[in-house]
């Protein structure tokens, strides 16, 4: 009986391939899958958040315009978002 994860000498090339091909997809998907889920549990603890200051959820350079309380709400939203996500 063969080994279930052999293949030809000649074939070992193509095999090899075919797993970094498989991989890679696999991992693009799950960075894309974890990228949804935390950006939509930050967006669902900062939507009440006032803009007026400048801060917009979808570019984290301007949580630094917030003031003390509000910018430790939106770290709070991340650190949870990352937690859940």
């Amino acid at each position: 009986m063969s080994k279930p994860n052999s293949v030809p000498a000649t074939d070992l090339g193509a095999a090899s391939a075919v797993v970094i091909f498989a991989r890679s997809i696999g991992a693009a998907f799950g960075v894309a899958v974890f990228g949804t889920l935390l950006n939509t549990g930050f967006a669902d603890r900062t939507h009440r958040l006032p803009t007026a200051d400048g801060f917009d959820a979808a570019r984290p350079d301007t949580v630094g315009r917030l003031p003390a309380a509000l910018r430790d709400t939106v770290l709070d939203a991340f650190a949870h978002a990352t937690a859940t996500g």
